[in-house]
């Protein structure tokens, strides 16, 4: 009985606390503006208009009210986000950011501020908020900016996509041709050495998207596009038999993209497969199913690793690579 009584209480603390947020922050002239807009359309160019603490206030309404944010911690957050330069764009950053939690991203703000003397720029402080690694890379590499802070997360995740793919069978061979070419190209051989199958595998950290077109119009990955780079890699490395191989099997080329993510302790990896379309100009996304999956990324427990918990060794490998030297 006393304990039904307790949850019940607590119940109803909870409700009063949420209604008193709501009540607090709904009265304010930039909520009445933005009450019926949803959160993917607000954007910092709409809102600066506005105070600073208004726009926050508006940002933990809508946090709360889509339960992004609890009512207990609605009134902490808002104190914590006054103090940060440009915390009110990292929260409108990481509310639009589905695994992004408001908390976590603080954390991150201030760790970097007890390590570095300061909190980062304004760009650099959105990147560090809503991603662990990049919080990681801005700490190793203190002078370098935020573009070149994505370039070296590329990296790593291209190293971590070459790893899977090598402890899975695969043998990687160049794939670069100029300033671009595939991230990963890699080969089957059979008893005599001939090429049997072929992977071609793109790599992309965070929300990276496959954007770049050639001058043609031809989307990165296209059928259009890679054959291209085959032809290239075969002027390039005239020697080699696997490319013209490579070349005589393209209609066989399986194509996948690798992403990566590291966000409130938590890492995300993912594979998926690259569709042709008929123009040869363009790509579409699926997922893999059966023999398609790579034994290691595709299994359930290790798309999403706790940081905290790793629950085999695999997952460990992975966290001590990604943060080991933290």
């Amino acid at each position: 009985m006393k304990k039904n009584f307790i949850l019940k209480l607590t119940i109803v603390l909870l409700l009063f606390q949420n209604s008193t947020t709501v009540l607090a922050f709904s009265g304010t002239p930039i909520i009445k503006v933005f009450k019926g807009v949803k959160l993917s359309k607000i954007t910092t160019t709409a809102l600066q208009n506005f105070p600073k603490n208004e726009q926050i206030k508006l940002l933990i309404y809508k946090g709360v009210q889509t339960a992004r944010i609890s009512p207990m911690q609605s009134l902490s957050l808002q104190a914590k986000l006054i103090k940060i330069p440009n915390g009110e764009n990292v929260l409108l950053a990481c509310l639009k950011d589905p695994k992004c939690v408001p908390q976590s991203a603080i954390k991150n703000l201030d760790t970097y501020k007890i390590k570095q003397g300061s909190y980062p720029s304004q760009e650099l402080s959105k990147m560090v908020a809503t991603d662990d690694l990049y919080l990681k890379l801005a700490l190793k590499y203190p002078s370098k900016n935020p573009q070149n802070l994505r370039l070296e997360a590329g990296k790593v995740a291209e190293n971590l996509m070459d790893k899977n793919f090598k402890t899975s069978g695969w043998t990687r061979i160049e794939g670069e041709v100029g300033r671009n070419g595939f991230d990963g190209l890699y080969v089957k051989l059979d008893k005599n050495a001939n090429v049997k199958d072929i992977m071609v595998v793109e790599s992309k950290y965070g929300k990276s998207a496959l954007l770049s077109r050639t001058s043609d119009g031809a989307r990165q990955m296209s059928s259009q596009w890679s054959r291209k780079k085959i032809d290239a890699l075969i002027k390039k490395h005239p020697n080699n038999p696997m490319y013209e191989q490579i070349k005589l099997q393209q209609d066989k080329v399986k194509y996948r993209l690798y992403r990566l993510r590291a966000t409130d302790n938590k890492v995300y990896q993912s594979i998926e497969k690259i569709n042709h379309s008929r123009d040869k100009k363009n790509i579409t996304l699926s997922g893999l199913s059966g023999s398609e999956k790579l034994r290691s990324v595709n299994k359930t427990e290790n798309t999403v690793i706790d940081r905290s918990k790793p629950s085999n060794q695999y997952q460990t490998t992975i966290i001590h690579y990604l943060f080991g030297s933290l």
